[in-house]
């Protein structure tokens, strides 16, 4: 069974709170490719690294998110993902993930409790001091 509303939606920034003066909002959860200090073959795996990253290489995913900006600005990307300034006003606006020991467990206490608000089984309220209770208590329980 398909969506019956193909073509009928879109994407848009992720919406900032008006406080904060900006057009959009979000968190990096972007992974870095790297090499181990003691990999046997180092010089090897950071070669193959420069060339997954290369302008080349990406080129041939014209519907991801390219780090190059030539390749965002080019033709190509731009036809294969018209939205792709959308992406990148969500990029430039994105802070970085918070450091926590316990990151995992945080964010399935957000979830959890956003989870509940979305489907209006509990206040706003509700839902953020229930969330607040236990985001201390694992603060208090990993001492971060």
């Amino acid at each position: 069974m398909y969506s019956q509303i193909i073509g009928q939606g879109g994407v848009a920034p992720i919406p900032a709170a008006r406080s904060t003066g900006k057009d959009a909002a979000s968190v990096s959860g972007f992974l870095g490719l790297g090499v181990l200090a003691n990999s046997a073959h180092a010089d090897l795996a950071v070669a193959w690294l420069r060339y997954l990253t290369s302008p080349q290489v990406q080129a041939q995913q014209a519907g991801q998110l390219p780090i190059w900006t030539s390749l965002q600005n080019s033709a190509d990307v731009r036809k294969a993902n018209p939205q792709i300034d959308v992406f990148l006003a969500n990029l430039a606006n994105a802070r970085p993930r918070p450091k926590l020991v316990h990151y995992v467990e945080a964010s399935a206490v957000l979830q959890r409790h956003l989870h509940d608000l979305f489907l209006g089984s509990v206040t706003p309220t509700a839902a953020m001091s229930a969330a607040q209770s236990e985001l201390l208590a694992l603060q208090k329980r990993f001492g971060s």
